[in-house]
């Protein structure tokens, strides 16, 4: 098992708790948003020709989407690296349990968000179009294209992602 020695800072108080609590509360705010303004831009991906718009609505996505990986990989790294320093620290089986069960709460919060089938429906939408928008964009470039055409991205990995996300969608 892991040695920890007892943190300057014990993060693991109920106040660091608390205070990760609200942060994880203002960043799904922010990043709902911020979602819920690319998912306005999946007609335009899918239809609009121009192709200075469709890349800006690509960058505009993919920086969302990244932001959103990246919040999601640190914070959750960061509850875990928590459950592990707690269970290390705290002798008391009951305060440990505490801990554990709210870091558990919080990390629910960070993989689980406001659910309806039209949301997800529209999250898939973006999704493909984004695939879609993106292969577009890469095969118009040469190292690109001949790399997603010699790996065979589109026939192995897009397509049938596209497939069973259409086929998904059927079952919500």
């Amino acid at each position: 098992m892991f040695s920890y020695q007892q943190p300057k800072f014990l993060f693991y108080d109920s106040k660091g708790l608390t205070e990760l609590e609200t942060l994880i509360n203002k960043m799904n705010q922010y990043l709902n948003r911020r979602l819920t303004e690319c998912r306005e831009l999946i007609p335009e991906l899918d239809t609009n020709q121009d192709e200075d718009k469709q890349k800006e609505s690509t960058k505009r996505l993919q920086l969302v989407l990244e932001l959103e990986r990246t919040y999601k990989n640190t914070v959750t790294r960061m509850l875990e690296d928590l459950f592990h320093i707690t269970t290390e620290i705290i002798q008391s089986e009951k305060d440990k349990s505490l801990f554990h069960k709210k870091i558990v709460e919080l990390k629910s919060r960070l993989a689980y968000h406001d659910w309806s089938v039209d949301l997800e429906k529209k999250f898939f939408d973006l999704q493909i179009a984004n695939m879609k928008n993106y292969m577009r964009i890469a095969e118009s470039q040469r190292g690109t294209k001949n790399y997603i055409k010699g790996e065979k991205i589109k026939s192995y990995f897009i397509e049938p992602l596209i497939t069973r996300i259409n086929n998904f969608k059927q079952i919500l």
